[in-house]
């Protein structure tokens, strides 16, 4: 699966509030319905719309479109059931634990729903029931909602049966930003200035880190029992704060984990919300204060990233946290070591997402995501996530950390892992898996 969750709109233009068919063949092929529909119509829109409706001009009309169902939504329990190349290509979607999965279009059923959009208020919907013969119109003003049925008859198959065919270019879905967008309080929806919601493509970046890097998905899948979970994000936030510094908040979406509590042996007493990975650092800006230096960290040699300059990040930390329902502080919070095959590709995600929150050009976002891509691609190259030695790895430390008897612990200042049902074949994990298992508290 992609390792970042979408909203339904963005995924298809069925789900889309106000899809749109170039052409504008749509409202052509309605416009002989629309006329036997007329007096339902002139009773909820206004003149206006109702001129903008019957009479569009080539300036000035209405989006329209056929609805055709791309995708179906699947709770997250049964994702496992699908089969694994839909399960690779499905997309998570936010707000929810459910994913959507592609439908073959060639054998999918003919559509059988149509919007106009009048305005961004006024809306008119079209559902034809076939075996009924008849044809629903779903009307929403700023008056309200109205219905109307409306029954078929001969001399309207041909318009019916020419409208409600699947287009020969579908309906793209909403876009996705490209750049960071400011977040907004959820008490009244006013835009916090201290908060950037990281583009999609970033937190699709952050998650891959996550994946390959941090081998977080091996903790997701010890959670739960008898399946493996991806590392699928709901989104990404960064909060800047020039007191405590920056932190990126990445959300695991609800398909991923629920509660990882039951890995580290922490019995959660509440329902639990969500959980999340934050990469603390410094953020501040170098400026000409303090002889060029950041003002937090003056007596210390410079620590920023060549492509951003500008960011100091000085005090790298990593955090996994368990959310959950009546706790003021989280239910888990881990610290993790960060593996030394990914501190180059963090630093670089760090300081790129501090970038992005003080840019609003496409442009030069894209030169944002250019620069990740290579380091990425890069540490790929160098360490090799998906080959064999490290799935065999993912799968052994899957089993020790379901087990529980096994703890990080340092000889010499060097990591690794001791405990009960660890074989002398596990000891290489200390390369790659040491930093998701709990530290042994020494008495």
């Amino acid at each position: 699966m992609w390792h970042v969750a979408a909203w339904k709109n963005q995924i298809s233009s069925g789900w889309s509030p106000s899809p749109h068919q170039s052409g504008g063949r749509v409202l052509r092929d309605a416009h002989a319905l629309l006329h036997k529909v007329a007096p339902f119509l002139e009773s909820v829109f206004t003149p206006s719309e109702m001129t903008l409706l019957m009479h569009p001009t080539r300036s000035d009309h209405p989006r329209s479109a056929v609805i055709v169902d791309t995708h179906a939504e699947i709770c997250s329990d049964d994702v496992d059931s699908i089969d694994e190349e839909c399960r690779q290509s499905s997309i998570a979607i936010r707000g929810s634990d459910a994913v959507a999965s592609a439908l073959d279009l060639a054998t999918a059923r003919p559509p059988n729903a149509a919007v106009i959009s009048i305005s961004q208020v006024s809306k008119l919907e079209l559902y034809f029931e076939r075996g009924q013969h008849r044809l629903l119109l779903h009307s929403i003003t700023q008056n309200g909602r109205n219905q109307h049925t409306y029954m078929l008859d001969e001399s309207d198959v041909a318009h019916t049966n020419t409208l409600f065919t699947t287009p020969a270019t579908l309906a793209p879905p909403d876009a996705i930003p490209v750049v960071a967008l400011p977040c907004k309080r959820q008490r009244d929806d006013v835009v916090r200035p201290d908060s950037y919601e990281l583009p999609a493509w970033m937190s699709q970046r952050v998650g891959q880190l996550l994946q390959d890097g941090f081998r977080l998905h091996t903790v997701l899948s010890a959670a739960t029992p008898a399946a493996s979970r991806p590392v699928v994000l709901e989104n990404a936030v960064l909060t800047l704060d020039e007191k405590r510094g920056c932190r990126i908040d990445a959300r695991v979406h609800k398909s991923s984990a629920t509660c990882i509590c039951s890995v580290y042996q922490t019995p959660p007493t509440e329902p639990p919300t969500y959980v999340t990975v934050s990469f603390s650092f410094c953020g501040r800006r170098y400026g000409s204060s303090c002889n060029g230096r950041c003002p937090a960290h003056a007596e210390c040699v410079p620590n920023f990233h060549s492509a951003f300059p500008s960011t100091c990040l000085h005090r790298m930390r990593t955090h996994l946290c368990c959310k959950h329902v009546g706790r003021s502080c989280c239910g888990l919070r881990l610290e993790l070591d960060i593996p030394e095959e990914s501190v180059e590709a963090l630093r670089t995600l760090a300081a790129a997402s501090v970038h992005l929150a003080n840019t609003t050009e496409d442009a030069e976002a894209l030169r944002v995501k250019t620069i990740i891509d290579d380091v990425l691609s890069d540490s790929d190259a160098r360490h090799e996530p998906h080959s064999i030695k490290q799935i065999n790895r993912d799968i052994r430390a899957v089993k020790l950390l379901r087990a529980g008897n096994v703890k990080r612990s340092f000889r010499k200042g060097v990591p690794s892992l001791v405990g009960q049902g660890l074989a002398s074949a596990d000891r290489d994990l200390r390369h790659s898996h040491v930093h998701l298992f709990k530290k042994r508290i020494c008495k």
